[in-house]
């Protein structure tokens, strides 16, 4: 709440080299505030850096509030200052990992970046709704590739690089060995430690792309030939790690071996194994494929991969025990496949018309198996949305692609003489869903709000009729009279800090202090529609520009909108937020602001 503190944050947090005049950036970094002894000031590469450890700053600092101040999250998802700048600081790391690699000086700062991602989901305030304004955020004329969707592909690979540099690390500090790890090697210690760093690291990713947007970026970030090297580096870490088979483990395993298979390189070498490794292989998928959610892409992947090797083992063992032909097949009709699995070979079979669908699996190269299986998602499609249908081909169809169809239609009868051939139902309306796995994880605004209750400042409590302060926003009641008691505590505050001053520590603050002060010089951030902020001017520099002048200085950005100063005129607050009067410790004349629906 201190005078410019927020308005200097969202400067720090969305300074850029190219959204600022270069004679400011020049002025700015000339500051002898700004100066060091680094000899990189006297070098025209200075400013570049200069501007990205700005950002830092401003990164760690609202670390720091999502913290200590988790309502603030809510209102920030609503901020197109935030939206922006978090926007614009994701894709400025995946560039810079896709341009300089891994010899990367400044890696520490995905460290960082994870760390805020991480600090923002801590409050479950995000919905897919507010995702998809993040992913959809772009300020008036900006490009088609500002305004194009995160993709996190380069980072998924940046985070395995910084995993095992943490797993080093704590591999040469002496990592504590659980009781379940004793027995284990130092070499399969490590690579599990490398799993789970790596897991730890990309798990908050999710939760900020759009739907569908995951899943493209694990099949290309280890597919390109760059990549072999850190793709065999995985594989080995997730067939190689032993150890406990957490759910969490098994899952970051999961996504560890479908990524480093996307990679052709390392299929064909997969491909090529012996029977052991195959079966060694299998049977760490079989853990995986135990916890993975049926719906998304990962799991029907491992689900067609465990289908494929069972064929590529099957004809092996026949080729050297001349076995049956009906011993062949029996594989196909064992009772140990999931739902997926019987679905996948009995739509095999009919769109084959064959009585060796696991053949057809056989003969696609493990890297091409997510194409085929989108390939035969869209025929099964074509088939539910098709007029003149064969009843068993539909009814496979639906059983294939489960609960990724969604038939948002009502389906019904469009020929009553159809023949018993022809199913009488009509779907035009299905269509797939883009992203089963991301509505798992992220709830709509809708559920949200109906299973996470807003709790009260005052006494805690959890209520549907929970309401906001109407004057700031950012504080929430169940009722009036805890709005009542928390505003009323302000008197008693006012005089022990008369008495003893407030201190060089964080104190709370009534609210009947706190919420005038929050008006005039957070909310207004909060509620700009600005997507840049321009460079604060100090409270001293202001006032000595006032006097030469006789007048205000008001501050004009160039070629953008300008955001509101810290403490904004009438005009630039909503008509429904007036300006509060001047705030001093004695503010018995402020009246409590009624309440909003907060829920």
């Amino acid at each position: 709440m201190v005078e410019g503190f927020f308005s200097s944050l969202f400067w720090l947090f969305n300074l850029k080299c190219d959204a600022v005049e270069p004679k400011r950036v020049s002025d700015f970094i000339q500051n002898p505030r700004f100066k060091t002894s680094d000899p990189q000031n006297k070098n025209q590469e200075f400013k570049p850096i200069r501007i990205e450890e700005i950002n830092l700053l401003g990164v760690n600092l609202l670390h720091c509030l999502f913290e200590r101040w988790s309502r603030l999250c809510e209102q920030l998802w609503k901020c197109n200052l935030f939206l922006w700048g978090l926007k614009s600081l994701i894709r400025r790391q995946a560039a810079r990992v896709a341009s300089v690699g891994k010899e990367d000086p400044f890696a520490h700062e995905q460290q960082q970046l994870s760390d805020l991602l991480t600090a923002i989901l801590t409050p479950p305030v995000h919905d897919r709704e507010s995702v998809d304004a993040l992913n959809a955020c772009a300020p008036p004329g900006a490009s088609e590739a500002e305004k194009g969707e995160l993709d996190f592909s380069p980072l998924l690979r940046a985070f395995y690089w910084r995993a095992l540099e943490l797993s080093e690390k704590e591999e040469r500090e002496g990592r504590p060995i659980e009781k379940d790890d004793a027995c284990l090697t130092a070499s399969y210690r490590k690579r599990r430690g490398n799993i789970i760093e790596w897991g730890l690291l990309i798990d908050p990713l999710a939760c900020f792309a759009a739907a569908g947007a995951i899943e493209r970026a694990e099949r290309k970030a280890f597919a390109p030939a760059d990549a072999t090297n850190d793709a065999f580096c995985l594989f080995e870490d997730v067939i190689r790690a032993d150890g406990e088979e957490t759910r969490h483990f098994l899952l970051w395993s999961l996504r560890g071996l479908f990524m480093s298979l996307q990679n052709p390189k390392v299929a064909r070498q997969v491909e090529k194994g012996k029977t052991k490794e195959t079966e060694k292989i299998l049977q760490k998928v079989y853990a995986m494929y135990s916890v993975a959610n049926d719906n998304s892409l990962l799991s029907r992947f491992v689900g067609a991969l465990i289908l494929r090797f069972r064929s590529v083992l099957s004809t092996t063992q026949k080729q050297k025990n001349r076995a049956s032909v009906t011993k062949h097949h029996a594989i196909d009709t064992t009772p140990n496949l999931s739902d997926f699995q019987t679905a996948l070979v009995e739509w095999l079979r009919i769109d084959r018309q064959t009585d060796q669908p696991l053949k057809v699996l056989s003969q696609i190269p493990i890297c091409a198996l997510c194409s085929f299986l989108e390939e035969e998602e869209a025929k099964a499609l074509a088939c539910v949305r098709s007029e003149e249908r064969d009843r068993e081909k539909v009814g496979v169809s639906r059983s294939f692609l489960g609960n990724r169809l969604v038939e948002k239609g009502v389906r019904g009868s469009r020929d009553e003489n159809s023949t018993e051939n022809t199913n009488s139902e009509v779907s035009f309306s299905a269509e797939l869903n883009k992203d089963p796995e991301r509505d798992l994880l992220l709830k709509s605004r809708k559920e949200r709000k109906a299973t996470q209750l807003p709790l009260c400042d005052y006494c805690g409590g959890e209520s549907a009729k929970a309401k906001h302060c109407r004057g700031c926003k950012l504080a929430v009641y169940c009722s009036r009279e805890c709005q009542k008691s928390h505003w009323k505590r302000g008197s008693e505050f006012a005089e022990r800090a008369k008495r003893r001053g407030l201190g060089p520590f964080p104190t709370s603050v009534p609210h009947k202090l706190s919420c005038p002060l929050l008006q005039q010089r957070v909310l207004p951030n909060l509620l700009s529609t600005a997507f840049v902020i321009d460079l604060p001017i100090p409270p001293s520099t202001l006032k000595k520009s006032t006097e030469a002048e006789g007048g205000d200085v008001s501050v004009q950005a160039k070629g953008r909108d300008a955001s509101p100063s810290s403490r904004p005129s009438s005009s630039a607050c909503p008509p429904h937020l007036p300006l509060s009067p001047s705030v001093s410790v004695h503010p018995q004349s402020i009246r409590i602001p009624l309440g909003e629906v907060a829920n």
